[in-house]
């Protein structure tokens, strides 16, 4: 079979890609003209370790009952990560890119699978339609019809599902959502050329190549790379769009290249300490969701960004030791030690399995169930270890040994902590989620939003099976 794309779309039991986990999957297989192949489906039981957040609870609407005879985690990603890294695969959605491909990256380290190989393996590669409705939204507007949100462009896919007419069913139904994600695909896949521009994008070679091509500028003794960064987060107030510098690539997390974005205020009065300060610097990877244009496509700047920019171009030529601070300081900089950082978190702090931890994989899977808890005990202290522990536990607590399974109880605790300060944290310093924090949640989204009545009912579960489980404690 020749290249497919494999558009997909998660629901969650929250938002943090280290803790939380995903609660619904649903993919459609098509080829490159965006016929289906095929479809799959399915609920993941909810794990003992997961407190889920209420604000994706009242969002996804997924039934409580639902979540408790699902699949289990551990099979759900087992089966996910083969349908992304099948040979010649384009893992793609709306905004995947921004959230859910990450949330995958995780899942499958916990779950001692292969974190990236869906990225590059076997002809594998990502795309994201997202930013690529961006561009069509700036610079081909008569492909679709654009919705607004009080009175602004919105490209909320649900909103763009509704005025288009794209699929039927309810928002964040993972099925509903990829139906969606597909009809808006062909849309855009009428204008062909910009299409295949487009996709050319993620293509790492391609995106390193359009960077090379832009205007440069001798500031000082160096060159700086002058151009247009097309990202979903600058939003529609700044038509997704900034004009910037190119500071290079980062010295340590090699993958990354800086940009100085050129429309910002910068403290160029005050102690150098203020300048590097108040710099925007928006790292870059090259073929994901940040698109770099020529100057030359930036219409939709308005006259004040467009000054500020100049003006701050200016300064820089006049003061190119400035310019060079920031982009050594940032070039350099690294990401603090995160100190109680779990082990569920540690994708990024430890980096690609050691030859020993993927033959310790390779066997877990491998094993029956005996064999796994084997495993989990004799590298019981080391990362693969604890991981292990915590997968056979989600499994089957009741079935593992007695000391084991002390020592799984004890790591569930975490969910009965009052102490904040006492939790473990992900790559980004976030606590985990416990009971009493999703407790006081419900009252708040209850407080502060107004509810129908089926996430009234949601709600409601949840605060019920919250409540049991500090009982069960």
């Amino acid at each position: 079979m020749g290249t497919t794309y494999l558009f997909y779309d998660i629901e969650t039991s929250g938002t943090n890609p280290c803790f939380d986990q995903i609660l619904q999957f649903a993919a459609i297989r098509t080829d490159e003209q965006l016929n289906e192949l095929d479809r799959h489906q399915f609920f993941v039981r909810l794990n003992l370790d997961t407190v889920p957040d209420p604000g994706a609870s009242i969002t996804h609407r997924i039934a409580l009952n639902t979540l408790q005879t699902g699949m289990s985690e551990y099979e759900a990603i087992k089966k996910i990560h083969a349908l992304l890294n099948a040979p010649n695969t384009i893992s793609v959605g709306y905004n995947t890119l921004g959230f859910d491909d990450e949330f995958l990256r995780f899942c499958f380290y916990r779950n001692l699978l292969p974190p990236y190989t869906h990225q590059y393996a076997n002809g594998c590669g990502r795309m994201d339609i997202f930013p690529m409705t961006i561009m069509y939204f700036l610079y081909k507007k008569e492909s679709l019809i654009w919705p607004e949100k009080n009175g602004k462009p919105s490209l909320k896919l649900e909103l763009l599902n509704q005025i288009n007419q794209l699929a039927s069913g309810a928002a964040h139904d993972a099925i509903c959502d990829v139906e969606a994600t597909i009809a808006l695909a062909k849309l855009l896949y009428k204008q062909k050329p910009m299409w295949d521009y487009l996709i050319d994008y993620f293509n790492k070679k391609e995106d390193d190549h359009r960077v090379q091509k832009l205007t440069t500028l001798t500031i000082g003794k160096s060159s700086y790379a002058q151009g247009l960064l097309i990202h979903g987060k600058f939003g529609t107030d700044a038509f997704f769009q900034a004009p910037v510098l190119l500071l290079g690539q980062h010295y340590h997390y090699k993958n990354q290249s800086l940009w100085l974005r050129l429309d910002n205020e910068l403290c160029i009065d005050q102690d150098q300490v203020a300048l590097l300060n108040s710099a925007w610097v928006i790292n870059k990877k090259s073929g994901e969701n940040k698109f770099i244009l020529p100057m030359s496509k930036a219409q939709y700047l308005t006259p004040e960004r467009l000054d500020l920019a100049q003006r701050n171009m200016q300064w820089f030529l006049s003061h190119p030791e400035k310019l060079a601070d920031i982009a050594d300081y940032y070039r350099d900089y690294k990401y603090p030690k995160v100190e109680r950082l779990d082990v569920s978190a540690a994708l990024y702090d430890t980096g690609f399995f050691s030859k020993e931890e993927e033959r310790f994989s390779i066997d877990f899977h491998r094993s029956d169930w005996q064999g796994k808890v084997e495993l989990a005990k004799r590298s019981i202290d080391q990362r693969m270890g604890q991981l292990a522990l915590r997968i056979v536990g989600r499994e089957d607590l009741d079935a593992l040994p007695m000391d084991l399974a002390a020592r799984f109880n004890d790591y569930l605790q975490f969910k009965q902590i009052d102490d904040e300060e006492q939790l473990t944290r992900d790559y980004r310093g976030k606590s985990r989620r416990t009971l009493k924090m999703a407790l006081l949640m419900i009252d708040e989204v209850k407080a502060g939003r107004e509810l129908d009545a089926e996430q009234l009912e949601r709600l409601d579960e949840l605060e019920l099976y919250l409540k049991a489980s500090v009982f069960h404690f």
